[in-house]
C-alpha cells in the first residue's frame, strides 16, 4: 500500500511539473509571438507601439508572477533573447523618432542662424555704407 502511495505521489509530480513545463512553452510562443509581430514592422506607429506596449507589459507581469521560477535554464535563456529583441526594436524606433526630432530642430536653427546672419549683414552694410 506505502509502495502504492509513493508511486501515485511521484507520478502526480511527475504531471504536475509537465503542466509547468506546458504552460511555460505556452508563455514562451505567446512571448515570441509578439517579439516576432514588433520585429516585422518596418515603421511602428504610435498606435502600434501602444498596444505592443500593453502586450509587452501585460507578458512580463505574468513572467514575474507566475513564471519564472517555473523556467529551465533553456527557457530563462529563450525569455532573455525575446525580450532583448523587443528592446532593441523599441530602442530603433524611438532613436528613429529622436533622430525626427533632431533634423526638425536643426532646419530651425539653420533658418534661425541664416535670418540673424542677413540681419546682422544689413546691420554692419547700413553702418559701413556710404551716403550718396
Amino acid at each position: 500500500m506505502k509502495k502504492l502511495m509513493i508511486i501515485s505521489v511521484l507520478l502526480l509530480m511527475c504531471l504536475s511539473g509537465r503542466a509547468q513545463t506546458n504552460g511555460t512553452e505556452e508563455f514562451l510562443d505567446r512571448y515570441t509571438a509578439l517579439v516576432v509581430m514588433v520585429e516585422s514592422e518596418d515603421v511602428i506607429s504610435d498606435e502600434e507601439y501602444k498596444v505592443f506596449s500593453a502586450k509587452y507589459e501585460q507578458l512580463t507581469s505574468e513572467y514575474h508572477e507566475t513564471y519564472k521560477p517555473l523556467m529551465t535554464d533553456d527557457q530563462l535563456s529563450k525569455y532573455t533573447e525575446l525580450r532583448t529583441r523587443y528592446h532593441k526594436k523599441v530602442a530603433n524606433r524611438t532613436a528613429e523618432k529622436v533622430g525626427e526630432k533632431i533634423d526638425s530642430v536643426g532646419q530651425n536653427v539653420i533658418k534661425g542662424v541664416k535670418k540673424t546672419g542677413s540681419k546682422v549683414s544689413g546691420f554692419l552694410k547700413g553702418i559701413f555704407s556710404r551716403k550718396d
